[in-house]
């Protein structure tokens, strides 16, 4: 990585041959591969699991499998999603020919369409490095820039959040398509030829539609696009660049060619009617466009002689039109519509509890993005040191102070491609249209960003261009000013390279204290550490820096070897950490023995490697969502092997979509198709009730189910069954629990005692004596017997309940003890866990369900059903719902 592969030396060199030129070519492109294998390694990681990471990829499979078996014809109505009456698909049809097209192919070579939907978002992955590359050439043309950009995409946990196998998600699909939208968009500007502007626009609009071809959220990218196009228009009609102003009518036209294609699409059934901007609602902002168009371009063509041809004059009358378009359109309702009601951002009660849609933290971010937040200077440094909370005012700031930190990006311009050898950074008051392009890419998905946490590989792409390019340009930069590569750059890089690694520990380190306050002040003090090095920089202006870098640069590497000794890693990244030292040192002993100046390499090889050993822990630690593991799905294989095919399920709306993709049977909601509120609410009502409801089962929302799912990971859950069941606030406390943690047993002559840890200074105790049992919760100011003490066998369903007699009850609490029936040579009782419930919880059905209901009897009885437990194990239970009178 330098100046052998920086595009500005092929061919340019006195005396080069053509043999070095094809050697560079070769150089660049061996690098590429290695970003790509490592992107690859990254998102392969997940593979060891069967199914997929969520519960939606399972509905998609689903969806896939019935377009497999009906000669590749996309379902109007899944008939195994939703009951009495099925669900509409409503995911436009593009998310499933991602699967359906290469598999067409591929079925003829053996490979089944299970494995191509598992691997399909790894190569939508690949595709974002490649688009982001290309997009970022618009910027600069500097291969080792270029090189920058698609290892900080590669190495983007954010990105591999969506684009991971086994994660089947339309976000994951989505982001190519923005780019080359954009790629195609700047190109129109770019060309010189009245022919390739109009090729360009139309291919800009087509790639347009296929966001909303794969994606139900795809309208972002129109947001995106929108932005694109007022910001370049805006800087255009501030500059008076005529040709700028006559280049964004050949967008518009653009837009056209998406705004009938996605209104095809939705006439021929590939996506549903009514998204965001497709309808009237796309009128005001093309009419809007339309006119600022004529008007810019008469104003630039006629007022060049009067007080409208100074440029602050014009900046006044962009902004005085964006807050009077802004003003129209939020009196009309119109952003109302768009932003909050009809699409961005859900609002229900339902939504609060799906855990993709809560705001970002600090450590959502840091895990996310790693060092990409701190070498994108002060834009989502913002979001990392103020509060990232529901307070709207602080997100609105955030959101501000954010992209006011993007701004001194529309000025750092490199004028040629040999920017970073040559030194010809400079700041220039002339933002470029790539620039513009990506900042409003930035500034989009950045906002919904803030608004939930499952737009992180949205947001990854601008910032990683943007992260690279900030370190593009500091280099270049201090070249301009006749610095060493080893000045100002090279004590940025460490620094941020090492506060990113210490931070990172730092964070798990006080992650059980003030992990929240570690947080913030790490940010600050990152913050506080790269504005003192600009700080320095101006102030040594040379010899001394160099001197400084070097010493950096030892306790670098120093830091790594300490770093392998107090943090062990796995042997992966031991080998690489080995590859790069020897990297280091190899050019270290050429510069040495030739008298060069190659350090830029080092530093960009520990640079590199600082953001991988970050992001290695993306695939070291991930797991699959929503609690789908081998027990859950040996349960569904099982419902599939022993029921009719013609079984209808009923279960948490999340685990509905595991039985429609595993067991194959019909269940009464999922997590896409069946999600409504007039299901989910109900059911988490009933199962929180204290009644057995009698009316539930056979109502016309559940229309007689055969089988009833149940889980004891619904416990985690409690919090948003609750919110869906629509139960008091004021009952809150009363449906809490609590899992105890370390479990001591002894075995005396007369009694067996169960100890178990409830935080510091608490334990739970259980004496088992012949013929009596007693439980209490002991404390240094005493001890708190419980009402009840439960037994539950978890390897076959078998339950014992009791009711505190030996001391006056005063907790009014329930102690579940779990064990098993597998010997554990080391305890006298095989004790897998113990949980303390509240005496709500422990009287609704939920609990019931759970623990006492098993094959000798049930405690839920509503006198028109009973329960008959088929399959248990530690993870699931089924049971097959036996109706008065009928067979079910």
């Amino acid at each position: 990585m330098g100046s052998g592969i920086s595009e500005s030396n092929i061919g340019k060199s006195a005396g080069r041959m053509p043999n070095g030129i094809a050697a560079d070519r070769i150089a660049f492109l061996l690098i590429v591969l290695i970003g790509l294998a490592v992107a690859i390694f990254l998102r392969t990681s997940m593979l060891k699991f069967y199914g997929f990471f969520e519960p939606d990829g399972f509905y998609h499979f689903s969806v896939i499998r019935y377009a497999v078996a009906h000669g590749f014809q996309i379902p109007k109505y899944l008939d195994i999603s939703g009951w009495p009456s099925h669900t509409i698909v409503l995911e436009p049809h593009g998310l499933y020919w991602a699967t359906l097209v290469p598999y067409f192919f591929l079925q003829f070579f053996g490979v089944s369409y299970y494995a191509v939907m598992r691997l399909v978002p790894v190569l939508f992955g690949l595709f974002d490095i490649i688009g982001a590359y290309y997009l970022s050439r618009f910027i600069s043309r500097d291969r080792l820039f270029g090189l920058l950009v698609i290892f900080l995409v590669a190495l983007s946990s954010g990105d591999a959040a969506r684009t991971s196998a086994l994660i089947y998600r339309g976000d994951g699909f989505v982001t190519i398509f923005v780019i080359l939208a954009l790629i195609f968009l700047v190109k129109v500007y770019k060309e010189k030829d009245t022919r390739s502007k109009i090729i360009f626009a139309a291919l800009s609009g087509i790639a347009l539609s296929f966001c909303n071809l794969v994606w139900i959220g795809g309208e972002f990218a129109t947001a995106v696009y929108i932005l694109s196009l007022s910001l370049i228009l805006a800087s255009g009609f501030i500059a008076g660049k005529k040709e700028r102003v006559i280049d964004s009518a050949y967008i518009l036209c653009g837009m056209v060619v998406w705004y009938i294609l996605v209104n095809i699409y939705a006439i021929s059934g590939f996506m549903a009617p009514g998204d965001i901007f497709t309808g009237l609602d796309f009128l005001p902002f093309i009419i809007s466009l339309s006119l600022g168009c004529i008007a810019s371009y008469f104003v630039i063509e006629l007022g060049s002689q009067s007080i409208i041809g100074d440029p602050v004059v014009r900046g006044g009358l962009v902004i005085a039109a964006f807050i009077a378009v802004m003003a129209l359109l939020s009196v009309t309702g119109i952003l109302y519509n768009i932003f909050v009601a009809n699409g961005f951002v859900v609002t229900t009660s339902f939504s609060a509890t799906i855990q993709e849609l809560t705001p970002p933290t600090f450590n959502f971010l840091f895990a996310s993005f790693g060092s990409t937040l701190f070498t994108t200077p002060m834009t989502l440094m913002a979001i990392a040191s103020i509060s990232v909370t529901h307070n709207n005012f602080e997100r609105i700031l955030a959101f501000a102070i954010a992209m006011l930190g993007f701004l001194p990006y529309l000025f750092m311009r490199i004028y040629d491609s040999s920017g970073f050898m040559k030194g010809n950074a400079r700041l220039r008051l002339d933002p470029d249209v790539g620039m513009l392009a990506v900042g409003a890419y930035l500034a989009t998905t950045l906002c919904l960003q803030m608004i939930a946490i499952r737009f992180n590989s949205l947001v990854s792409i601008p910032l990683a261009i943007l992260s690279a390019y900030g370190v593009y340009w500091l280099i270049s930069y201090s070249r301009s000013e006749k610095q060493s590569l080893v000045s100002m750059a090279a004590l940025a890089l460490l620094l941020l390279s090492v506060s990113t690694a210490i931070g990172y520990q730092s964070l798990i380190f006080f992650s059980s204290y003030i992990a929240y306050s570690a947080a913030k002040l790490y940010a600050v003090l990152t913050a506080i550490g790269f504005l003192f090095l600009v700080a320095l920089y101006y102030f040594t202006k040379g010899g001394s820096m160099e001197l400084y870098g070097r010493v950096a640069l030892v306790a670098y590497i120093f830091l790594f070897f300490i770093s392998r000794i107090l943090f062990p890693q796995s042997l992966p990244q031991t080998l690489l950490l080995f590859f790069f030292l020897l990297a280091a040192l190899a050019v270290l002993a050429f510069d040495f023995f030739n008298n060069s100046n190659n350090w830029h390499i080092v530093l960009i090889f520990f640079f590199i490697f600082t953001i991988m050993q970050l992001d290695f822990s993306y695939g070291a630690s991930i797991g699959q969502a929503d609690n789908i593991n081998p027990l859950f799905i040996n349960a569904m294989t099982w419902l599939k092997n022993n029921s009719p095919n013609s079984s209808v399920v009923l279960t948490l709306w999340p685990d509905g979509s595991v039985v429609e993709g595993v067991a194959n049977r019909t269940s009464v909601t999922d997590s896409v198709g069946s999600q409504n509120l007039t299901k989910a609410d109900l059911f988490a009502a009933w199962l929180l009730n204290q009644s057995a409801d009698p009316q539930f089962l056979t109502s016309s929302i559940n229309g007689r189910p055969n089988y009833l799912v149940t889980r004891f990971t619904w416990l985690s859950e409690t919090s948003g069954i609750y919110v869906e069941s629509g139960l008091p606030n004021s009952t809150v406390p009363g449906y809490s629990y609590a899992a105890l943690g370390s479990v001591g047993e002894s075995l005396q002559s007369n009694y067996t005692a169960l100890k178990f840890g409830a935080g510091p200074n608490t334990e739970v105790i259980a004496m088992l004596q012949k013929g009596s049992i007693n439980g209490y919760i002991q404390t240094p100011q005493g001890i708190s017997p419980f009402s009840y003490i439960g037994f539950y066998d978890q390897d076959n369903g078998n339950f014992t309940i009791i009711r505190q007699s030996s001391y006056n009850v005063t907790n009014n609490q329930t102690l579940m003890i779990v064990y098993s029936g597998v010997h554990n040579p080391s305890l006298p009782i095989n004790i897998t866990g113990a949980l303390v419930f509240r005496n709500l919880i422990a009287n609704s059905n939920m609990f019931k369900l759970l623990y006492l209901c098993g094959p000798s009897g049930c405690a839920w009885d509503n006198g028109l059903a009973r329960l008959q437990l088929v399959y248990v194990n530690s993870d699931t239970k089924i049971f097959k719902i036996i109706y008065n009178n009928t067979n079910g």
